[in-house]
């Protein structure tokens, strides 16, 4: 069974965290991070 999942619904953007950058819905950890991380250390999140 193949499940669909709306992006829009896991990346959000509110003023009052992370100064408004893009989050992970119900996180403080910014997709800026994520992307940093995963450049840096190389990490898969397969």
């Amino acid at each position: 069974m193949t499940t669909t999942i709306n992006i829009g619904t896991l990346i959000v953007k509110t003023p009052d965290t992370c100064g408004g950058r893009p989050t992970i819905a119900n996180r403080r950890l910014s997709v800026q991070q994520i992307a940093v991380l995963h450049t840096r250390e190389k990490l898969s999140l397969l």
